[in-house]
């Protein structure tokens, strides 16, 4: 049911660019009766318009305690107000299409955020919890992390008693316009998304994903990262108190067709959504689930509906969750019930700050931190300590070569940003490399002297290797500050060490996303090889498991990149170290899932050979030949791995799709043999049952 959160809360729109929120609050106080104008209150939140281009802004107004009665009639029609020219300002109370809820922060906007509610809900007044808190709004424009977010709402017109004719389909087509017109730019389309969907909203959301790739706008599905489901129902919801009101009350026929094709689309999981569950590989879905009954809608006294009946599971947990691989779809309990799991009064809310942490997790994988760049540091008047540390480095390499640029190399190694910037003003060079390995060293404070800060250098610490440039060296202990400024300072990001690692290699490897990210940025190449094993940036991140792949990847690295000797490719990498999530980006980008090496093995060799279901699942759904007994080098088969393993699983899913369970290694062995040489008598057996009438 709707709510009624929004009652007095209205939506402006074509609001001219140059009106400030006293502006805005003239204009419409203007048209107060005199009476209002000491009795009636008004907040306004004012946004860029998020769909013409930013032409125009959108204000939310809040009217306390109640609304002014020049909009009394706003539930019946719009209302204009001139303001310039021909410039009118649009007011409503519906809030159809997407509405920006507040101004971002920052230079750069990492994430769109996009809200849809459910059926017979308001866009804005379904996600107002008490004392009118609009947390998608109110909570998120103050966090330190998602102020920075687009964060948009979509409103539709799902009203029961509306005389209209709406179907999913309709829904689906505006829904996907105002998409398009929200995202025009190029860097608007490569923005990543999460999206918010209650109930219904989440229905509609998949099918605007399923129709936009048959579509071919492979933007908006490439784009999307995210999904936060809430109460949404994939197989059945409990509707029968609403369609008994619609039609006890005479709504049109059409709603009720609307209410009865909700029910028998969320009844099962349908041909459309079994193609939103493809697209989810390498994506995340969080599935909310209502742990309290909600009142059902039932016919009052005088004869109106509310929600005054007995008491219902809307969503039963089984339906509001997919059951897709832990790496997908995470499932959290609310302590709420079907309409209250979206209504956090308070940002000390259990579910509300699960939703901000894994808003903030979304916006870590794309190396996107919060804080202050070095250049809006204060480091341009480094003070007598700085300098002091900075002179003390370069007497702690008095007796090398080059100390000036010894010491800048172990300024990045530490982190200190001022006394780098006061060695580089000296006349430090940002791309020295060193021949020779040097004693790495170690710094640490003392009490103060008349200059400042006494520093003592230790010599017994790790090395620097030959060829790291300061740049390298700050890279591998994540400095992001003092890379920031080497880069200012013209360091070169592609200089690589002699390993023939660059400092994009390490950042990768070491899962330093916000680093990777600067790297990126500036010209870092992401297919760079090192020197040995001709291993690029996204190989390193695949072996080592780290959420750069998706960084790189949207750079343009190579998914299928192999290594000099073994011919590995960074699936071949992923899979072979159990990273599933990597895995599951790297096959959702398109990589190729049946690249061979220089063993002629596939990664669903090594997949079998260590039991990982999952993994064996989704590569063979992604091989287009449908190969499932591919041999190496040795003649072995993934039946075979998994057989000698002992894994049950794979080797029933492996015999499902059609293996064959009597393949013979060069020496005759089959599947049989080698399970029973390593005592697997259930492996055993269950190959025997399938090969028996064989």
């Amino acid at each position: 049911m709707a709510t009624n959160k929004n009652r007095n809360t209205v939506r402006a729109r074509n609001v001219p660019l140059e009106y400030s929120f006293e502006s805005v609050k003239d204009v419409i106080c203007r048209r107060f009766e005199a009476s209002e104008k000491t009795t009636i209150t008004c907040k306004i939140t004012l946004a860029p318009t998020c769909t013409d281009d930013g032409e125009t802004q959108t204000a939310i107004i809040k009217f306390s305690p109640s609304m002014p009665s020049f909009l009394s009639r706003l539930s019946e029609k719009r209302e204009q107000i001139e303001v310039k020219g021909s410039r009118d300002i649009d007011i409503d109370q519906d809030f159809y299409g997407l509405t920006q809820l507040y101004p971002t922060h920052g230079s750069r906007i990492p994430l769109d955020i996009i809200a849809v509610t459910g059926l017979n809900g308001h866009a804005f007044g379904s996600w107002t919890g008490g004392k009118d808190r609009m947390w998608l709004r109110d909570f998120l424009c103050e966090d330190e992390y998602l102020k920075a977010c687009r964060t948009m709402i979509f409103g539709y017109n799902a009203k029961l008693k509306d005389q209209a004719v709406h179907m999913t389909r309709d829904y689906v087509r505006s829904f996907l316009e105002e998409l398009r017109k929200a995202r025009k730019t190029r860097e608007e389309r490569n923005r990543p998304i999460v999206f918010l969907g209650h109930s219904f909203g989440g229905i509609l959301i998949a099918h605007a994903l399923v129709k936009a790739r048959e579509k071919d706008d492979g933007s908006l599905v490439k784009a999307t990262h995210a999904f936060l489901f809430f109460g949404v129902p994939h197989r059945g919801i409990s509707l029968s108190d609403v369609t008994k009101m619609v039609k006890d009350l005479d709504y049109p026929p059409q709603r009720e067709k609307l209410v009865n094709e909700i029910i028998e689309s969320s009844s099962g999981i349908n041909p459309i959504m079994e193609s939103f569950i493809n697209m989810t590989m390498g994506k995340k879905i969080v599935s909310f689930y209502e742990t309290r009954m909600t009142r059902a809608v039932a016919k009052n006294e005088d004869g109106s509906y509310g929600r005054s009946g007995e008491y219902i599971e809307v969503v039963k947990e089984p339906s509001a969750r997919f059951y897709l691989p832990h790496q997908i779809e995470e499932a959290i309990p609310v302590d709420g019930d079907h309409s209250t799991m979206v209504k956090f009064a308070s940002s000390a809310d259990d579910t509300y700050q699960s939703v901000r942490n894994y808003l903030r997790g979304y916006l870590e994988s794309f190396g996107f931190t919060s804080g202050s760049s070095f250049a809006s540091r204060n480091v341009h008047d480094p003070s007598d300590s700085h300098h002091a540390v900075a002179e003390g480095l370069v007497a702690h390499f008095a007796h090398t070569p080059e100390p000036l640029d010894q010491a800048l190399r172990l300024a990045a190694d530490l982190g200190l940003v001022v006394e780098a910037l006061c060695l580089l003003r000296k006349g430090a060079r940002p791309n020295f490399w060193d021949t020779e390995p040097r004693p790495l060293g170690a710094l640490s404070s003392h009490s103060a002297t008349i200059s400042g800060p006494r520093w003592k250098i230790k010599s017994n610490g790790d090395i620097m290797g030959p060829g790291e440039t300061a740049i390298f060296r700050a890279a591998v202990r994540n400095h992001k500050h003092v890379v920031e400024l080497l880069l200012q300072w013209q360091a070169d990001p592609n200089l690589a060490a002699e390993s023939g690692k660059t400092p994009l290699h390490e950042a990768a490897s070491c899962g330093h996303l916000a680093l990777v990210q600067l790297l990126l940025e500036h010209r870092a190449d992401p297919n760079a090889r090192d020197s040995m094993w001709e291993s690029t940036p996204l190989h390193d991140a695949a072996r080592a498991g780290t959420t750069a792949v998706a960084l790189l990847h949207r750079y343009h690295a190579d998914l299928n990149a192999q290594l000099k000797f073994s011919r590995d490719t960074p699936l071949h990498l992923a899979v072979r170290e159990g990273h599933e999530e990597v895995v599951y980006f790297l096959l959702e980008k398109n990589a190729n899932p049946v690249p061979t090496n220089k063993s002629g093995r596939r990664p669903v060799h090594d997949a079998a050979r260590a039991g990982n279901i999952s993994l064996v699942g989704w590569l063979l759904e992604r091989d287009r030949k449908g190969e499932t007994d591919p041999r190496d080098n040795r003649g072995w088969t993934p039946m075979h791995e998994a057989a000698y393993g002992g894994h049950n699983d794979v080797v029933w899913l492996l015999l499902r799709r059609g293996a064959d369970g009597n393949a013979a290694l060069r020496d005759g062995r089959r599947a049989v043999d080698l399970a029973k040489e390593r005592g697997h008598g259930e492996t055993r057996k269950l190959i025997l049952a399938s090969t028996a009438g064989e």
